[in-house]
């Protein structure tokens, strides 16, 4: 963040046994004095590096998504992923086709917590959104998690409400 509280997606690269300068991944110019619970995701295997974050410049929250084919020196055009009623709490994976799978939060029409998920190939194609579940989501629920395990997406969240529990669901995965 700048000392104007602009929030920017930016990449650290640790070579040849130093920090490298940071690479800008996206310059959304989002001004917000405070620390937004929000971070961004990373995901690499070799050169290919893909980085997904949630942002809410001018209060239009969306969630996007830049991919590096030269291990982070550079980034594409970043790719708007969801900007329908999200709030945020990005997750991103590899899948074995070379696309990505990306994960947020939203919320419905009628105010339901949802956590989505959606495919996006390094040249901008979208998937359709896989709704994953819906509940009572808060600040206070945590983060999402999704890893690939053979064949199919594991997803795990935090349920509210005692007692404390873990839901789980799996996508498989074409192919």
């Amino acid at each position: 963040r700048t000392a104007a509280e602009i929030r920017d997606i930016s990449v650290a690269r640790y070579v040849d046994g130093g920090w490298a300068e940071s690479i800008q991944v996206s310059d959304d110019n989002w001004n917000i004095a405070g620390c937004p619970v929000n971070g961004p995701a990373i995901v690499a295997d070799g050169e290919h590096v893909v980085v997904a974050w949630y942002g809410a410049p001018n209060r239009e929250s969306r969630v996007k998504v830049a991919w590096s084919q030269d291990a982070g020196q550079t980034f594409s055009t970043p790719i708007v992923v969801d900007d329908n009623r999200v709030s945020g709490r990005v997750d991103v994976e590899l899948l074995p086709n070379g696309s990505a799978m990306v994960s947020w939060m939203g919320k419905s029409a009628e105010g339901v917590g949802q956590v989505r998920a959606r495919e996006v190939t390094a040249g901008g194609e979208l998937g359709p959104v896989h709704l994953i579940t819906e509940g009572k989501f808060s600040r206070n629920t945590g983060f999402p998690q999704m890893i690939r395990a053979g064949d199919r997406l594991v997803f795990a969240w935090p349920e509210p409400g005692k007692p404390k529990q873990v839901r789980t669901a799996y996508l498989p995965l074409d192919g």
